[in-house]
C-alpha cells in the first residue's frame, strides 16, 4: 500500500501544524507520510510539546520548517490550519487536495500562560477529530479517537 503524503501548514509551524503532524504520524504512520511547515517558522512551542507529551507522543524529531522546503514536492493533501496561511499558500506540484481547517491559534489567547495552555488543551480534541477523519486509522478513529480529560483551576488575573 502506498502511503498518502500530507502537509500541514500554519503561520509559525509551532502549535497547530506541529500537533497535527505529531498526531497523524503517531496514529496513522502506517498509512501516511506526514510533514508540517509555516511561513514564519517560530520553533515548536513548549506547550505543544507539553500537551503532546501528556498523551505519550514524543516530538523530539520534529522541528519548525519553512514552506519553501517543500515547494517542489508533490502531496496528496495540503491542509491549511489558519486563514493567514491560506492567503499565502503556494501551489504544490501534482494534484494535491487542499483542505482548510481554520483553527484559532491558542497561543494568541490574551491572558496568562496558564490560560494559553488551557486554550491549547481545549482546541486539541477538535484537531484530533479532524486528523482522525483523514484516513482509516483503525486503532484511533475507529474507537472514537484518543480523549484527554484535563481538570484545572484558573486564578483570576
Amino acid at each position: 500500500m502506498d502511503k498518502k503524503s500530507v502537509l500541514f501548514i500554519c503561520t509559525g509551524n509551532s502549535v497547530r501544524s506541529q500537533m497535527a503532524e505529531a498526531l497523524l504520524r503517531h496514529f496513522g504512520g502506517q498509512q501516511f507520510e506526514v510533514f508540517s511547515a509555516g511561513f514564519t517558522p517560530a520553533g515548536i512551542h513548549r506547550y505543544t510539546k507539553q500537551v503532546l507529551g501528556e498523551i505519550g507522543i514524543n516530538t523530539d524529531s520534529q522541528y519548525s520548517k519553512h514552506v519553501d522546503e517543500y515547494r517542489t514536492r508533490p502531496f496528496d493533501y495540503v491542509i491549511v490550519l489558519c486563514e493567514v496561511a491560506a492567503l499565502s499558500c503556494p501551489t504544490f506540484p501534482g494534484n494535491a487536495e487542499r483542505i482548510n481547517w481554520f483553527i484559532d491559534d491558542p497561543i494568541r489567547v490574551i491572558g496568562s500562560d496558564e490560560r494559553r495552555l488551557v486554550a491549547l488543551r481545549d482546541d486539541f480534541p477538535r484537531l484530533q477529530e479532524l486528523v482522525g477523519q483523514l484516513g482509516e486509522c483503525a486503532a484511533w478513529a475507529g474507537s472514537g479517537g484518543l480523549r484527554i480529560r484535563v481538570t484545572y483551576e484558573l486564578e483570576d488575573d
